[in-house]
């Protein structure tokens, strides 16, 4: 396997699952980078090969671990997919929370001084609620996002504190 070949996503994951399931056996690892058994056990034998990988059959089992070179490579892999997340995803998350802040926004104008029916806290409190569950489900990698996050969050207890009141 050359080093163009290992730099895919299933090498990658398998490198990445190894470290994370210390001592997995090949089964386990198929299962988690989502790949047949077969084609899991070939990789594993490539990047033995390379020596990221040492491998110990007991009994029926394949165990496989990371050699210290695995291990730098694992290191600097989730460096390099650290540093691609926080420059591509960020932009895909600000323009999510940009896009509930301005529906916030939206609504909160709608609301400001109306004396609201039951029935219209009750249709606002279910509009919070989705807001909030949509917020919180948002994953965040940068520190800019969680900041934002954090702030809609508060921002929505307040407008809930605002109709119960």
């Amino acid at each position: 396997m050359s080093a163009w070949k290992f730099l895919v996503e299933k090498p990658c994951k398998l490198l990445l699952a190894v470290e994370s399931e210390n001592n997995a056996y090949v089964h386990v690892l198929s299962r988690e980078i989502d790949s047949t058994y077969a084609y899991t056990l070939n990789l594993v034998q490539e990047l033995e090969k390379l020596g990221f990988l040492n491998s110990e059959k007991i009994g029926r089992k394949k165990y496989v671990k990371l050699t210290e070179k695995g291990i730098n490579i694992t290191n600097k892999l989730k460096e390099f997919l650290n540093e691609l997340e926080e420059r591509e995803i960020p932009k895909e998350i600000d323009l999510k929370l940009k896009k509930y802040d301005e529906a916030l926004e939206r609504l909160s104008t709608e609301i400001k001084g109306k004396t609201l029916s039951k029935k219209q806290k009750a249709i606002v409190a279910r509009l919070l609620g989705r807001y909030r569950a949509l917020i919180k489900g948002t994953k965040i990698r940068s520190k800019h996002s969680n900041v934002k996050k954090a702030e809609l969050l508060k921002r929505i207890g307040k407008m809930e504190s605002k109709i119960r009141v």
